[in-house]
């Protein structure tokens, strides 16, 4: 048996063979380390062998050509691959913006290319407007707003007055579940239901340091939102301000506390567990590339650093030369149309 330890990060091999190698987790080697290695057979130590290991490059540490780790690390890719993704995305932009005119709808919603698209625009702009409604009542007129409308509106009239129907709605919130953890990226879920005692309101709640927007209806509406706390246990008294008054209700539970991992080993990439094969164990295989005594290995990493960005710089071309071909098939397709359908004549 193999035992190769770097502080708290252990890996094993029962069975090793002479060509497979260990691998320790990413975190261990994107920083100085010490491995120590152990040889058993029989419940006997055969050899010991301790070693100081500096930091692995983390861009060899990508095994694929083309990822969003790459992306998101512009050391791991060329400067041409760069330029070539802008262009790319330039073309892309391009290539839609003829897409959506041949499909005869603009984002106005109202510009059409062909005749046959007219029931379409007549369905489009009632689809647009559905969000308000109007009603006249004698020498008034009531409009409604869906809860999916702005929440804040701007009205201008000449010789009128307008008033909010719901000025005068209270509501109340009752919460329904709270767990997570204090002192943690994610913070604590909180599922509540508020309830308006007319229409649709909005309610502005105060936890403490923490304010969010509730939706509010008569029948009650479940939200769900994340707060954030400093210490395990949560006594807060939330305020909610509704148009006609405000509120409170009281906020209690325990949190729990998960230790957050090192902020410099997950800015760069993800963080990868200890690679195991069928039987739960380490493939041997690896132990040669995580053990940078053996520095014979480097230049393959290098090479293969290299290859990546080869390789993605010939993918890019071919998605920019995919997309000139698609614009030469549409354009010839719009030439074919006006030939096949002529203009009538007057």
């Amino acid at each position: 048996m193999v035992e190769v330890c770097s502080g708290k990060s252990c890996s094993y091999m029962q069975e090793p063979e002479k060509s497979q190698r260990l691998a320790l987790p990413q975190e261990v080697m994107m920083f100085e380390h010490e491995v120590n290695v152990k040889m058993w057979k029989k419940g006997r130590l055969l050899q010991r062998i301790k070693k100081s290991c500096p930091s692995s490059p983390f861009c060899e540490s990508f095994t694929c050509v083309v990822c969003l780790e790459r992306l998101y690390n512009p050391q791991c890719i060329s400067w041409v691959a760069i330029f070539l993704g802008i262009v790319a995305i330039g073309v892309t932009y391009y290539l839609l913006s003829i897409l959506i005119k041949l499909l005869t709808i603009s984002c106005m919603c109202c510009y059409f290319a062909f005749r046959w698209a007219r029931g379409m625009k007549n369905w489009c702009c009632k689809y647009c407007r559905r969000d308000k409604t109007e009603t006249p009542r004698g020498a008034s007129l009531l409009a409604h707003f869906k809860e999916e409308a702005a929440a804040q509106l701007q009205i201008t009239l000449d010789e009128f007055s307008a008033s909010a129907m719901t000025s005068n709605t209270a509501c109340e919130i009752e919460v329904f579940d709270f767990k997570g953890c204090y002192n943690c990226k994610t913070g604590a879920q909180m599922t509540y239901r508020c309830q308006s005692d007319f229409a649709t309101a909005q309610a502005d709640v105060k936890c403490g340091t923490n304010q969010f927007l509730a939706l509010c209806t008569e029948q009650g509406s479940i939200g769900e939102t994340w707060l954030s706390f400093g210490s395990r246990l949560v006594q807060e008294t939330c305020t909610v301000s509704c148009p006609r008054r405000q509120t409170t209700f009281a906020l209690e539970g325990r949190l729990n506390y998960i230790a957050d991992t090192d902020a410099s080993s997950l800015t760069l990439i993800d963080t990868l567990d200890t690679v195991r094969n069928v039987n739960g164990s380490i493939p041997w295989d690896q132990l040669f590339g995580s053990l940078s005594f053996l520095s014979s290995f480097n230049i393959f990493g290098k090479l293969w650093s290299s290859l990546s960005n080869v390789m993605n710089g010939i993918v890019l071309v071919v998605v920019i030369w995919m997309a000139l071909y698609v614009r030469t098939i549409v354009t010839r397709i719009r030439s074919l149309y006006h030939v096949v359908v002529p203009k009538k004549v007057l």
